[in-house]
């Protein structure tokens, strides 16, 4: 597991590190760059708020876990190879304070170049804030070869490493495996990730994506597949592989770890491949930056619920009621007998008289008792107690709160980004972003006199950027000659919006 191993590695830094890192870095966006196997990650600068905050994986560090997650895979004749074990006849790295540029040469038939650039904002033009991707192939044998290139995004977001992503501009989040097909038009123009779901809460930083279009640098190159997973389902070295659609990307939650993929494969079939004669070269190229725009949701958060009281009565007793008392007696006896004695006497005479004395005596007792009682008691209450009850309660609060989320999307906005090239000769490109999908835009060219040259109100518009390729035809369908000519983009949202800009395009023949 990713999230286990840079426990240990993450505080491996540079002196301790194999290969030799580039770090490139402005007042916004920096870049680490391993240069033996072209493993890198980003994110915002030292100066930036927040600072050092990732948008690939665990940028700022350079460890050898934090630098690999990310993959590049070149596919020639049909075999991947993974920048990481390509096959090195010779390698190069040049860094040139804002981009860094590494080549390898695969099996000595295809130079294969990487270039990491940071560039102005893709949107608004300034500051520089994104980094741009460019892979070219070169094909340098004598033979034809075929050539495929396919990008894995490890994607974090501060420190939320399943970055939140959305193609929406933050309206919805997705929470499932997701691919798209340019065959099928459903590539979206941009792609956006968060730290916290801006559906739910305000995330602290913005990441952004661009697939496709960019009139303030070299266009990027519209991939043929475009997929958002699990990273450890999309993270095998030199794997090649879609992952099955509709899948959750961690359930039950949503992304614990998410990733962005693209195949540039020349179809919508994984195993195609485009054809590169002897001494041609192809290019691709994809912008990852921070983001410069309002969301297109700002969440108002209603939370509600119940709480769960418990009470703890007091009771205090009063018991009333008769107690009954039994004494017990004790007697003590106390006999003082009185006798009375009379004696009898039966005198005998002699010649000398002598007297017997026998007294018979009856004694007859007169007893007087006296005694003394010992009252004691033995008590038996009978009580019926009555109670007052007196509720005191201790309240413990249990919220079940609901968070109500209501997206509020922001004004119908259209802007002219221009057309490119200009001046032109034949045909140009006409450039305009939109905040929202228009249902229908229409495109009108005027000359400086305010005769309509040419027209198309079929066009409908995508959220984000939008082109029109304007042949330099007239509506007789001939060819315009040299001149300033005046265009006038008309959008209109399916609410009755409207929205409409003015620019100016110059042809010299």
């Amino acid at each position: 597991m990713k999230k286990t191993a840079v426990l240990t590695l993450c505080a491996l830094f540079l002196p301790f590190f194999a290969a030799a890192v580039i770090s490139i870095q402005n007042s916004n966006i920096g870049i680490n760059f391993a240069d033996d196997f072209f493993g890198f990650n980003m994110g915002t600068s030292s100066t930036y708020a927040p600072p050092n905050s990732a948008l690939t994986y665990y940028y700022p560090y350079i460890a050898t876990e934090a630098l690999e997650t990310t993959h590049s895979v070149v596919k020639v004749d049909g075999i991947a190879y993974d920048f990481k074990y390509c096959p090195v006849d010779s390698g190069s790295v040049i860094n040139g304070g804002t981009y860094v540029s590494g080549s390898k040469k695969i099996n000595g038939i295809i130079d294969a170049n990487f270039r990491l650039e940071i560039v102005n904002n893709p949107v608004i033009g300034s500051p520089a804030d994104t980094v741009k991707i460019k892979y070219t192939l070169t094909n340098i044998s004598s033979a034809t070869h075929t050539v495929a290139v396919r990008l894995e995004l490890d994607t974090m977001v501060v420190d939320q490493d399943g970055a939140i992503i959305s193609i929406d501009n933050g309206f919805t989040t997705l929470t499932t495996t997701t691919a798209w097909y340019k065959s099928l038009g459903q590539i979206p123009a941009n792609w956006w990730d968060f730290n916290v779901d801006p559906t739910k809460g305000t995330p602290t930083l913005v990441g952004r994506g661009y697939t496709y279009n960019n009139p303030y640098d070299e266009a990027a190159t519209e991939p043929d597949i475009m997929e958002i997973a699990n990273w450890e389902d999309v993270d095998n070295d030199g794997q090649w592989s879609l992952e099955t659609s509709g899948l959750p990307m961690a359930p039950p939650l949503g992304p614990n770890d998410s990733a962005v993929v693209f195949w540039w494969c020349n179809g919508p079939d994984i195993t195609s491949s485009y054809t590169l004669a002897a001494g041609n070269s192809i290019s691709f190229v994809t912008y990852y930056g921070l983001n410069k725009q309002p969301l297109l949701t700002t969440p108002t958060i209603t939370p509600t619920g119940t709480q769960t009281y418990t009470r703890t009565p007091t009771f205090t007793a009063t018991p009333t009621g008769t107690i009954t008392q039994t004494p017990t007696l004790t007697y003590t006896f106390t006999s003082s007998p009185t006798f009375s004695v009379t004696p009898t006497i039966t005198p005998t005479f002699t010649n000398s008289p002598t007297f017997t004395n026998s007294p018979t005596s009856t004694d007859t007792p007169t007893v007087t008792p006296t005694f003394t009682v010992t009252d004691t008691f033995t008590d038996s209450p009978t009580v019926t107690p009555t109670y007052t009850v007196t509720d005191t309660f201790t309240v413990t609060p249990t919220p079940t709160i609901t968070m109500t989320s209501t997206p509020t999307p922001p004004p119908f906005e259209l802007r002219g980004k221009g057309n490119f090239p200009n001046p032109f000769i034949s045909d140009t490109q006409i450039v305009y972003w939109l905040s929202t999908p228009a249902q229908t835009v229409k495109i009108m060219v005027y000359t400086v006199s305010g005769e309509k040259v040419f027209w198309d109100d079929t066009l409908a518009g995508n959220q984000g950027f939008n082109s029109f390729h304007w042949l330099g035809l007239n509506r007789a369908q001939r060819p315009v000659a040299s001149g300033v000519f005046i265009y006038r983009i008309d959008a209109y949202d399916d609410k009755s919006h409207h929205a409409t800009v003015t620019l100016k395009a110059v042809c010299v023949k």
